[in-house]
Order: structure tokens, then sequence, then C-alpha cells
């Protein structure tokens, strides 16, 4: 079982339309490296309209959003053992790698 906070599930409906992995987050250096998407360039209206509303989703749920991958970060630098701490990317490994990557 996943935890909810390394998982937020986005559901409408009791459908599941979409997920959030917070233990796949990757440190983000240099924001240049961040390449804006342009929803407006999506030609399907239903699938623009699925993104629109997974934006709208993660911006009411910001707050909440960032405070889990807070704690999850830092459960697991502190080597915590919940089981879905063990299916998180090494944080620490990927920070490092990407300060080398920055220079």
């Amino acid at each position: 079982m996943i935890s909810k906070m390394a998982l937020l599930e986005w559901c409408l409906d009791n459908k599941l339309l979409g997920t959030i992995k917070l233990g796949c987050m990757i440190p983000i250096f240099d924001e240049t490296l961040i390449s804006y998407y342009d929803i407006n360039s999506e030609k399907g209206i239903k699938y623009k309209a699925l993104v629109r509303k997974e934006l709208e989703f993660i911006y009411i749920n910001k707050e909440l959003i960032l405070k889990n991958a807070k704690k999850l970060y830092q459960q697991k630098i502190k080597n915590m053992s919940m089981g879905y701490i063990k299916n998180t990317v090494d944080f620490l490994l990927l920070e490092e790698k990407g300060k080398e990557y920055s220079k």
C-alpha cells in the first residue's frame, strides 16, 4: 500500500483521473532548464479539458502538495523505515548529481 503522502490521488465522481508521485520528485537547480507547458498547443479538446482540471487540482492543493513533499523528503533523508520510503528516489544523490550537472 502506498501512503497518501507518497501519492496524491485526484478523483472525480469516484473515478481516478490522475496521481502525483511525490516519491519521484527531482531537484531543479536552474529554472532556465524548465520548459513551460503551453496548454493551448494541445489539439484534443477532451485532453485539454483534463489537463486544465489537473492544473486546477494542483493549484487548489498546492499547500498540501508542498507540505507532503517536504515531509516525504525529510523522512527519506533521515532513513526512516516506512515501506513507502523504499520506493522513493534517492533525493540526496539526485541533488548531488544535479549540482554537478549545473556547474
